[in-house]
């Protein structure tokens, strides 16, 4: 089994955030990169695949997604609706289900992902709580007023 490692770029807005634990000063994006490349190098030579998100300017220190992990057991042949407003978030998760054998069909929106629960079947639901317009708890919520067959759907929030 190949473990996949989750990173993300440091942005240069990382240089606008805080150390809570550190006497306030300026933080060094140049060596926070090169750490991050580092640790990226030591993950590498553990036998991890890294799997590096775009940079998220406007969440600087989203660079800590790693410290989130899902493990995953075989999913050969699972239909997997996977739903996020955000395109690197919905091809992350698609590759790590897909990975161990899934079947992944993508949503950006509750709306979509409601029109896709009435015209495929999946097995489970991958919704992020944090959308614009329909949040992910909204969307569960009505899905599980809906039909039964849709309301007896897993759900995994993310």
């Amino acid at each position: 089994m190949t473990l996949i490692a989750l990173t993300r770029a440091v942005p240069a807005s990382f240089a606008g955030c805080e150390l809570t634990h550190l006497d306030r000063e300026p933080i060094d994006v140049r060596l926070a990169e090169s750490q991050h490349a580092a640790y990226e190098a030591a993950l590498r030579a553990a036998g991890c695949r890294v799997e590096r998100l775009d940079a998220t300017p406007d969440l600087p220190d989203s660079v800590f997604v790693e410290d989130t992990a899902v493990v995953l057991d075989e999913l050969a042949g699972v239909n997997v609706l996977v739903i996020d407003d955000d395109d690197g978030i919905r091809a992350m998760i698609g590759t790590m289900l897909t990975t161990f054998g899934a079947r992944v069909t993508y949503a950006a929106s509750a709306v979509e992902a409601m029109e896709l629960t009435e015209s495929m079947e999946p097995d489970v639901l991958v919704s992020d709580i944090a959308m614009p317009g329909e949040d992910g708890y909204e969307f569960i919520r009505r899905l599980r007023s809906a039909s039964s067959r849709q309301a007896a759907i897993p759900a995994v929030a993310v």
